[in-house]
């Protein structure tokens, strides 16, 4: 038990509360109960693994050189929300083995197809994009493929395989990247995702996302394609095991027999957690991805429920 305000100090601070002792009724925790307890991490030796992000940060930073040796520079103190970005991924990378596997979906008869059905969801209150049929493709490979919407409890030897499919966005700030949370995206039409992701990413944008709507996600998508660019190596999301990336998808020559053909093809990066996911499972995962995501009758469907 804490107050609301101490929980989000707490998190920007990468505190975990489970590891303080409250020292109020019922084992309240207040203010001077975490001051206490980060002065107890400071007198101790840091550690590696995947206790808090706090305890970790402790040792000491890199020595820089002095850059003005060779010209001039200038500082700018770093946003909180930019210092938690640094912590968090500083976080993953040390954590989680990295491994990125790439490939490319041919969605040129499912581009036609929103363009086609765009006005119909108009009405609806909705705008059509790519996002929540990768939304849809994705939650049925990881039906098949449940270790990608899992997370490795270091501690105890275990993987933890979570039941439900909740999927982190990311989203692209004035103040840095964030990553709210859309719940049971496996119950969820296309309509009903369209909105929700429209929504989010515009409250996202004006910081008035709750606290409860950056945490639960058990994998995240970073979609690129309207910034720009092709492959890249997302950094996965701790303590999530996987990634997935989209690319702009560009118009490609693609040989079909003994025809060369135009293509609307998408760039996909996944990046796996190899302590949980091996790279037969990956390229598995990522291949079978790429024949649901051109496929048009099952988006079609998606698309018609109520």
């Amino acid at each position: 038990p804490a107050s609301p305000s101490l929980r989000k100090m707490a998190l920007e601070l990468g505190i975990d509360l489970t590891r303080v002792q409250g020292s109020e009724r019922g084992g309240r925790i207040v203010i001077e109960d975490v001051r206490a307890y980060i002065e107890q991490l400071q007198g101790t030796v840091p550690v590696s693994g995947t206790g808090p992000i706090l305890e970790r940060d402790l040792s000491p930073p890199e020595q820089l050189p002095d850059f003005k040796a060779w010209g001039p520079v200038h500082r700018e103190p770093a946003t909180l929300i930019r210092k938690k970005i640094a912590s968090k991924m500083s976080q993953s990378w040390k954590n989680i083995p990295h491994v990125t596997q790439f490939d490319e979906a041919d969605i040129t008869e499912l581009s036609a197809w929103i363009k086609k059905n765009r006005p119909q969801y108009e009405k609806k209150g909705a705008h059509l994009t790519l996002t929540p049929f990768v939304i849809k493709a994705a939650v049925t490979i990881l039906k098949k493929y449940p270790r990608f919407n899992a997370s490795w409890d270091d501690s105890k030897g275990e993987i933890i395989f979570k039941d439900y499919y909740n999927f982190g966005i990311a989203v692209g700030t004035e103040q840095g990247l964030i990553v709210p949370v859309i719940r049971d995206v496996d119950k969820k039409d296309v309509l009903k995702l369209s909105k929700e992701l429209a929504d989010l990413a515009e409250r996202t944008k004006k910081r008035k996302v709750t606290l409860d709507e950056l945490q639960g996600g058990t994998f995240t998508i970073s979609n690129q394609g309207g910034i720009g660019g092709g492959h890249f190596t997302p950094i996965i999301n701790f303590p999530e095991v996987a990634l997935l990336g989209i690319g702009r998808a560009v118009i490609k020559p693609v040989a079909k027999g003994t025809k060369v053909v135009q293509k609307l093809i998408v760039p996909l990066s996944l990046s796996y957690d190899h302590r949980v996911i091996d790279g037969a499972d990956a390229a598995a995962c990522i291949k079978d991805l790429v024949n649901e995501m051109g496929t048009v009758p099952s988006v079609e469907k998606a698309g018609r429920k109520k």
